[in-house]
């Protein structure tokens, strides 16, 4: 409770979510249920004992039996959901992940998937169900087992349209992979949230204790610390790829715990007699080292080479303080999609992408397999090439064809030999058979 004295905390509201903090005893109850009466005196609206909880931590069952009855409100044990996420203390397991996998699965069964091209499921995948995990992972890191569920029930519906469906995979599916990386930069963000020091009660509550002489660089992770503080502190070797204070005045960066200088966090660099022969501190601002001339670091001939890079670093208007900025960025805020751009595997491209996608042009490939064809040939697929804007020469359907499935087949990695005949070796037979006809198919 000295902690919610300290920040004046005494409830958290959100919508029609209401949670009250006081002390077990009889007093404070007494005073939380006079504050519920006069609102219900002023307003009309009236708490329903049926709907509200209690929750006790470190009160004898005979004191829970006397709030319990003089409240006429229920006991309330943990987890408990509120603004959709679980309440907990432990660690984040896959039963805690249950609600979020029932959402999914509850979407997948009202869609019919098998109505649904595969661009169709794709775009639902990417626009409505990614949103039921993303809220998620900007909370908590998810379980590994919690993942290989979600993308199992992704790749099933993309393939089959259905999310039971049990089958072999035509290709890779990476969405295991596009879950982590979210993840990722959900922890990523929050570490940002402390680094930056967003005004929010959650970060006030980490800097009136666990940061309260120290940074987030620097912190260490005590042996009663939560598993989300400890993820974060495991996340800071990433973080500090991309993320830097940018001085103005100097007032709110640490001068040797804070990331601001080019050779990165100055306390990993000096040893703390150093520090203390300077006539510094281990809390020292940035400001200690600047005057109206510019900087001014106290002289010592050990730190010359820390003290020589002061000159590469640009200030900002000392008017407008420190800030954190992100690398791809001089401004002061964060986006989780450069977060995410920093985490995944960047491929290299494509030595045939030109034949797909070129200046002035997109070549559009409809892939019907196995269905019905307006040409006589029946064939499996249909090129739209409009030759007046395409930068390959003018030639037959045929001839056309042969070149793009041969340049496609080329890059890509050697498959296994196969008995029957291979879905490439049915295409060039449909390409030929096109080459001998006038081109049907083609434009």
């Amino acid at each position: 409770m000295a902690k919610c004295k300290a920040l004046k905390l005494t409830h958290l509201a959100f919508a029609d979510d209401l949670m009250f903090f006081l002390k077990a005893s009889l007093a404070s109850l007494d005073s939380i249920l006079l504050c519920l009466q006069h609102f219900h005196e002023l307003s009309g609206l009236r708490i329903n004992p049926a709907k509200s909880l209690l929750f006790f931590a470190g009160v004898s069952e005979l004191d829970k039996s006397a709030f319990l009855e003089k409240s006429g409100f229920l006991e309330g044990r943990l987890p408990v959901k509120y603004l959709g996420l679980p309440l907990i203390l432990a660690r984040l397991s896959a039963h805690h992940c249950n609600p979020m996998l029932d959402l999914i699965r509850k979407r997948l069964q009202l869609w019919k998937g098998k109505l649904l091209s595969y661009a169709g499921r794709l775009v639902l995948i990417k626009s409505v169900l990614e949103s039921s995990y993303i809220y998620w992972s900007g909370i908590f890191g998810l379980p590994q087992s919690v993942i290989k569920s979600m993308e199992s029930l992704m790749a099933s519906f993309l393939w089959k349209g259905s999310e039971s469906a049990r089958f072999l995979h035509p290709t890779s599916w990476a969405a295991g992979q596009l879950i982590k990386d979210v993840n990722a930069a959900g922890i990523i963000k929050l570490t940002w949230k402390v680094a930056s020091k967003q005004k929010s009660i959650w970060v006030d509550w980490l800097y009136s204790g666990l940061l309260r002489k120290d940074s987030i660089w620097t912190a260490s992770a005590t042996s009663d610390a939560s598993w989300v503080w400890r993820k974060i502190l495991a996340s800071r070797p990433l973080a500090l790829q991309a993320i830097r204070s940018s001085i103005g005045d100097g007032r709110s960066t640490y001068l040797w715990l804070d990331h601001w200088h080019p050779l990165g966090i100055l306390f990993q660099l000096v040893f703390p007699r150093t520090i203390h022969a300077l006539g510094l501190h281990r809390l020292s601002l940035v400001a200690d080292s600047i005057d109206q001339d510019g900087w001014s670091p106290p002289p010592s001939p050990s730190l010359n080479h820390i003290w020589n890079e002061l000159q590469s670093i640009t200030r900002r208007p000392a008017f407008r303080g420190d800030c954190v900025t992100w690398k791809t960025s001089s401004s002061c805020s964060f986006s989780s999609k450069a977060a995410w751009n920093l985490i995944r595997l960047h491929g290299s491209l494509a030595p045939w992408r030109t034949l797909l996608w070129f200046k002035l042009h997109i070549l559009a490939i409809a892939s019907q397999l196995g269905e019905s064809s307006p040409n006589a040939s029946q064939s499996r697929l249909f090129f739209a090439l409009d030759r007046s804007q395409s930068p390959l020469p003018v030639a037959s359907a045929g001839t056309i064809l042969k070149t793009w499935i041969t340049s496609f087949l080329s890059a890509l990695p050697l498959l296994p030999s196969r008995k029957a005949s291979s879905p490439s070796a049915g295409l060039l037979e449909e390409e030929s058979s096109l080459s001998q006809g006038n081109g049907s198919g083609l434009t």
